[in-house]
């Protein structure tokens, strides 16, 4: 299932400039996809350990859900909501951002954005362990859950307290 949609959208610009989106919110979104990996990549050594680690077994990966939910206030500001659902860990994004539009490629900053990953698999859980007791630090958790607040340039983030 794959969906797109957008609402209330404001732009101006010419054909020869990138547009200036000045509002508008919108929705993307994929359930139930499954990607197949070609048996020459999954022979790769790096690529297996990497498959095994997240439960992979079968040359395929599961993805349950693709979301995407972006709110843009006005040209400077907005609000953004991604998911990412699958068999081995679920990902959630939710907060703020502000926008510089003034490039062919906007610079967009994050403000207050909390993360949080649910790592389902066995070898996701280890491997999260394995980088806490190599580090000598401790997600923040909400049970089984990571939770971790996000500030600064899209580019080159800031994960509070890492």
């Amino acid at each position: 299932e794959l969906n797109l949609e957008t609402n209330d959208l404001i732009l101006n610009g010419t054909f020869s400039n990138v547009p200036i989106i000045h509002r508008g919110s919108g929705k993307f979104r994929i359930r139930n996809f499954e990607i197949k990996i070609p048996e020459g990549l999954r022979q790769e050594p790096e690529f297996q350990s990497m498959l095994e680690t997240m439960g992979i077994w079968n040359n395929s990966l599961m993805i349950r859900l693709i979301g995407l939910e972006i709110n843009m206030i006005n040209q400077f500001t907005g609000n953004i909501s991604f998911k990412l659902h699958t068999p081995f860990l679920k990902l959630s994004i939710i907060g703020g951002y502000s926008v510089r539009q003034n490039h062919s490629v906007p610079e967009i900053t994050l403000h207050n954005t909390e993360m949080e990953l649910h790592p389902i698999s066995l070898g996701i859980k280890k491997w999260l362990n394995n980088w806490e007791k190599e580090n000598g630090r401790k997600f923040s958790r909400k049970g089984a859950t990571i939770v971790l607040t996000i500030d600064g340039p899209l580019s080159n983030p800031i994960i509070h307290g890492y």
